[in-house]
Parts: C-alpha cells; structure tokens; sequence
C-alpha cells in the first residue's frame, strides 16, 4: 500500500531531521515546537501549517519544496507517491 502524503512527508522531515544529527527533542526545540507535535508530523499524523514546514525545512538545513517535491495527489482523491525521485536522489 503506498504511503499517504502526509507519511510521505513525515519520512521526509524524519530524514531531513537525521541528516542534521538531531534527536527529535533537540530538532523540535530549535523549530521552537513541541516533541510531541513533530513526532506526530514525522509519522503522517499532523498536518503542518506551509509556515511549520518552511521553519522545519530551514532548521534542518533545507526547503519546503524539496520536502514536497514529488508528493501528488491521484485522480482519485487519495494521496500517491509520484513516479519522479527527489532532487537529493538524482544529485
């Protein structure tokens, strides 16, 4: 079953976070946001407000739109992963 956007998402802060060299407690503190809320994120469970994700992808070194990159929506309705890599699998 492919991942929904939001996990997909989640797996991209979680390994954006890890490149960093930071634990979840350490990445949330320097975003200025609760464990908790970016544990929630990294799973696919929380929704990150454009803002949110713009902070997070900063402190961890990057952009939003390289996290976003390549996470469409079928035409269906329902969240698929698309068939291009990201910019850091093609470089």
């Amino acid at each position: 079953m492919a991942q929904s956007a939001m996990q997909q998402l989640g797996s991209r802060v979680r390994a954006a976070r890890k490149k960093a060299g930071l634990s979840q407690a350490a990445f949330a503190e320097k975003c200025g946001i609760d464990r908790l809320y970016l544990g929630r994120i990294e799973l696919g469970k929380q929704n990150p407000t454009v803002v949110m994700l713009m902070r997070i992808a900063s402190e961890a070194g990057t952009d939003a739109a390289t996290l976003l990159v390549g996470i469409v929506i079928d035409r269906d309705g329902a969240m698929a992963p698309s068939k291009r890599p990201m910019r850091s699998e093609t470089a």
